[in-house]
């Protein structure tokens, strides 16, 4: 288990969609945050200086690494070395959860455009897919979500982020917190016959967030990892932000 980060290195700080924020750091790791209008997240650029974010300061999104065994974000030189080889998996050479890393990122802009919802997600990426995977059946429940999928796979990767044309959907019809979208590709002759994208709501950040599996392990403990993520991201709120 990796060691809890000690360091004395000041907080990263910022506000999000009006919630104050503090981001602990490391010298090995720190959160990949952008402020503002900066197109790099803070710190990337080596050549570059950064001046020290303060509350005040504006963060557009976040990105946090996480290991898949103990949800702790990256503190040891070893997480490091760990993360830097990590690789996309099939479920037949899925290694141990504790040399696994997945990755969230936070942003309240889907938050915001669907009023705190998923619906309006779901919905656009139906209308995007109907007509290129063909009609889509509702199916038996799976992991506790509603299953709606097509006959027909859509394939490669199309698109990029929420206008990827996908071909199975795993979601809460009743609260719309959570929305998996996945493109199977049982053709493809890597070991990756799926990628999902995983969203769901912290309502407490404003802000949605969103992993990216590739194993069906990782789909269906949905569950525990929105738990265990949103324990993580609580922990960065500060002061009146976190009543």
């Amino acid at each position: 288990m990796s060691a809890e980060p000690v360091s004395k290195l000041p907080p990263l700080l910022g506000t999000m969609a009006g919630v104050k924020l503090s981001f602990p750091r490391t010298e090995v790791g720190l959160p990949s945050i952008h402020y503002g209008d900066e197109k790099d997240v803070w710190g990337q650029n080596p050549t570059k200086h950064y001046a020290l974010p303060t509350q005040d300061s504006i963060i557009r999104d976040f990105t946090i690494a996480v290991n898949r065994k103990t949800f702790r974000p990256i503190c040891s030189k070893a997480d490091l070395y760990s993360f830097a080889g990590m690789r996309w998996y099939g479920d037949k050479d899925l290694p141990p959860e504790s040399s696994r890393w997945l990755e969230f990122g936070f942003s309240p802009q889907v938050f915001a455009e669907g009023g705190g919802q998923l619906r309006h997600l779901y919905e656009q990426q139906i209308e995007l897919s109907k007509d290129l995977v063909g009609p889509l059946h509702v199916r038996q429940d799976a992991f506790g979500l509603r299953q709606l999928s097509s006959d027909r796979e859509a394939g490669p990767l199309v698109g990029t982020q929420a206008s990827m044309v996908f071909d199975t959907w795993y979601f809460d019809d009743r609260t719309w917190q959570t929305l998996i979208s996945c493109i199977r590709q049982s053709t493809n002759v890597t070991p990756n016959k799926i990628y999902c994208a995983h969203w769901f709501v912290v309502p407490e950040l404003n802000a949605t967030v969103r992993g990216n599996y590739t194993v069906m392990a990782d789909v269906a403990d949905w569950k525990h990892i929105e738990s265990e993520v949103r324990k993580l991201a609580l922990s960065f709120i500060v002061g009146e932000s976190a009543r």
